[in-house]
């Protein structure tokens, strides 16, 4: 069992709340909470996956997952599978798992999306889980963004999968249960400065998945949405880019992209950890509206509480 070494991290100013949203996390600075790192990152269910689906009475579960031919989408259809549910994947390409039910879909068209869940339900009869992954990322300045990319990031991001829940909804409420977890992230809350149409799109999700959730919650259909940060995949490399920017953004963007970046592929978290927090989430009987995994996004969630925007922006443009 590997030891981590923990830091003990004491909270009393706003100053200090300011300095956990950014990640500047002081290691001593006088006052009343003391945590340390290690209790921040193991905030789990009480259950463990397998208490969870023992306790509950296990049952054969049709899963489906937009984007899950690779990074988190890949790693999450196989830990669905891996309990022997049912798994299908929704997207452009086929992933290497073979286990895997694959129907080629393009998520931006809301008739190939009606005719992917009209397959599943004639195959399987049931839609249990709907797990919206498929994203698109872009980076470069607002005023340099073309129309056509602004699109595209909403379509992906927003129309795709409002039209995956628009499709599944009525299978679900007919059977009086569902699960729709729609992935979002930090930068939801949190919007990143050359990654502002990003970060909208995911904002939209966090509204509308919270909307929903309050439309459906009648039929006995459970939405949550899910918030967090830097992953390793191969969606870094995937960013729709600018193709041309003032140069009076050259510096600062360069420095902010870089950054990020370096976040995903150097400390971003492994998507299989992500795959264990999806799954447990679909196990849990009364799921939150916003779910943030990773201790720091848990804080920074809290913090932000206690700032103002204006609080908020000054610390952002101060580290990127």
């Amino acid at each position: 069992m590997k030891i981590m070494e923990e830091k003990e991290i004491i909270i009393q100013e706003p100053e200090v709340l300011s300095q956990i949203v950014m990640e500047e996390i002081p290691i001593e600075c006088g006052g009343q909470i003391v945590v340390s790192e290690h209790m921040l990152d193991s905030a789990a269910p009480a259950y463990t996956e397998e208490d969870e689906i023992s306790s509950s009475g296990w049952r054969k579960r049709v899963v489906v997952i937009t984007g899950a031919s690779s990074g988190i989408g890949e790693a999450t259809a196989r830990r669905f599978s891996l309990y022997a549910d049912v798994v299908y994947n929704l997207d452009l390409t086929k992933g290497e798992d073979d286990t895997i039910n694959f129907i080629k879909t393009d998520v931006t068209d809301p008739d190939q999306v009606r005719l992917a869940f009209e397959r599943i339900l004639e195959k399987e009869g049931q839609i249990d889980v709907l797990i919206n992954n498929a994203g698109q990322g872009m980076s470069g300045s607002a005023e340099g963004a073309n129309p056509e990319d602004i699109e595209k990031v909403f379509k992906v991001n927003m129309l795709g999968l409002a039209s995956a829940c628009a499709y599944a909804i009525p299978y679900m409420r007919d059977r009086g249960r569902g699960r729709i977890i729609n992935i979002a992230s930090i930068a939801g809350i949190f919007p990143l400065p050359f990654q502002s149409f990003y970060s909208a799109s995911k904002a939209a999700v966090i509204s509308y998945s919270n909307a929903l959730r309050t439309e459906v919650s009648p039929f006995g259909i459970k939405v949550s949405c899910v918030l967090f940060s830097e992953v390793k995949t191969n969606f870094t490399e995937n960013k729709i880019k600018n193709q041309y920017d003032d140069k009076s953004y050259k510096y600062r963007m360069a420095k902010s992209i870089a950054m990020y970046e370096s976040a995903e592929q150097g400390k971003g978290r492994d998507p299989i950890w992500v795959a264990r927090r999806l799954f447990r989430l679909s196990n849990v009987k009364s799921p939150k509206p916003v779910v943030v995994f990773g201790g720091l996004n848990k804080w920074r969630m809290f913090a932000k509480r206690f700032l103002s925007f204006k609080s908020i922006n000054r610390k952002i443009a101060k580290k990127y």
